[in-house]
């Protein structure tokens, strides 16, 4: 039987420090950092060793974007579908040739921008772990919202520390509500204003259909065009990370690889299918583990 593989990209959070400092080895890759550094200004191969550029949303945003793209141009396979978690996207968009990376980087740095500048209001990320079925009544709180639906046993919940503040009792079958370490509620109606700021960012942008089997964070589907509105629509609603794994699976794939600065959906696949094969890829010797 063949295998059928997609590339899943990482978002948010899979930073790590040195992040893709080993890939630049490659001279191919020391030039695409330098040629993101001609767009951006931005120093990556300092950047990615600065503790507080790494927590913060403007910047961390193109550096995860680069290090993935740099991780994707040194693996020899071409996958049958791509996706990637929150930002990951954008790199399922190079990779699918819907934008080319100075496009997608130039966004990412404005969407990083733009969500960074819409932080306004103090608010949070919490992990809901267990069984979801209940999970709508814990959305009747006011000022909570599903932020990222990951797999049948986790969602993330993003809202205001008083809105957290008046659960009192958890849903049955959800087991605890686990605070993550994030700047805001991403994904969330919080984002609202980072919607008005981004949108200018698409002036000069042109988007093409996708050469690979595209799934969108929005619908969870394949999508055959990609739309402003729906990368607009990502910044206030939730990921939907589990259905598009389940599409995948249902569509014939098996293989799925991680392509991220740190390993952290790996596990959520094997959640969602433990049936599949998952890989990781994170530096230069997973590269070589995989390319031979």
């Amino acid at each position: 039987m063949n295998t059928k593989t997609a590339f899943i990209f990482g978002g948010q959070g899979s930073q790590v420090m040195n992040m893709g400092l080993d890939l630049l080895s490659n001279p191919s890759i020391q030039t695409l950092w330098d040629q993101a550094k001609t767009i951006t200004g931005i120093d990556f191969q300092k950047a990615v060793s600065d503790e507080i550029l790494l927590s913060q949303t403007q910047y961390v945003q193109p550096l995860i974007l680069l290090v993935q793209e740099s991780l994707r141009r040194l693996i020899n396979i071409t996958p049958e579908a791509v996706a990637g978690q929150s930002l990951g996207e954008y790199n399922a968009l190079i990779a699918s040739e819907v934008l080319s990376f100075e496009e997608a980087l130039r966004l990412v740095v404005k969407r990083g921008e733009a969500m960074a500048a819409a932080l306004e209001e103090k608010t949070m990320m919490k992990a809901a772990l267990g069984d979801l079925s209940n999970l709508n009544e814990l959305l009747k709180i006011d000022g909570l919202y599903v932020s990222n639906l990951n797999s049948p046993n986790q969602a993330v919940i993003g809202g205001t520390p008083e809105a957290f503040e008046n659960v009192k009792e958890l849903p049955q079958g959800i087991k605890r509500l686990i605070p993550l370490k994030t700047e805001g509620a991403f994904h969330t109606p919080y984002m609202k204003k980072a919607v008005n700021l981004f949108e200018k960012a698409f002036e000069d942008i042109s988007m093409h259909p996708p050469k690979l089997s595209l799934y969108q964070n929005v619908s969870g589907q394949e999508a055959l065009t990609i739309t402003q509105e729906s990368l607009l629509d990502h910044l206030i609603k939730p990921v939907q990370f589990y259905p598009i794994i389940a599409a995948m699976i249902h569509r014939g794939i098996d293989t799925f690889i991680e392509i991220a600065p740190s390993s952290i959906l790996s596990k959520t696949i094997q959640q969602i299918n433990p049936s599949v094969t998952v890989i990781s890829v994170t530096d230069l010797d997973s590269i070589h583990a995989l390319n031979t």
